[in-house]
């Protein structure tokens, strides 16, 4: 649906400090807690430059474009089809995906980071009524 033309996986920097964590279980928490989380956790470590990562953050962010297709597929899809969205997102990605109006072609969009399950656990597949 979506791309990141600038892809700067800021949040990856905060992974890059924390000791004795793999990244599967990093991305877990990344993709499950609230950013505002994230922060906390971090907010002591001097050697953490959070306004760079907030500046990489924002820029990544403002360079989500839809693909070419999506609108077009989803406008043919949503007549015929109820549609949901489970997708494995970290809080501040969120807001592009209501900005471009994506909400209206979805009878429910599931993001793991309100619900704190992340794809391919079945928790996440089971809020689909």
């Amino acid at each position: 649906m979506i791309e990141i033309t600038e892809p700067f996986n800021p949040l990856m920097q905060l992974y890059r400090q924390e000791a004795g964590v793999t990244a599967q279980q990093f991305r877990r928490k990344a993709l499950t807690q609230p950013l505002e989380t994230l922060w906390a956790m971090y907010k002591d470590q001097l050697n953490i430059d959070h306004k760079a990562i907030d500046a990489a953050l924002q820029q990544e962010l403002n360079s989500i474009r839809l693909f070419p297709e999506t609108i077009e597929v989803l406008t043919k899809l949503r007549p015929s089809y109820t549609l949901y969205l489970i997708s494995n997102l970290a809080t501040p990605y969120i807001k592009p995906y209501q900005e471009l109006k994506l909400d209206r072609f979805f009878e429910q969009a599931i993001f793991s980071c309100e619900v704190g399950f992340v794809k391919p656990e079945q928790a996440i597949f089971d809020l689909i009524p």
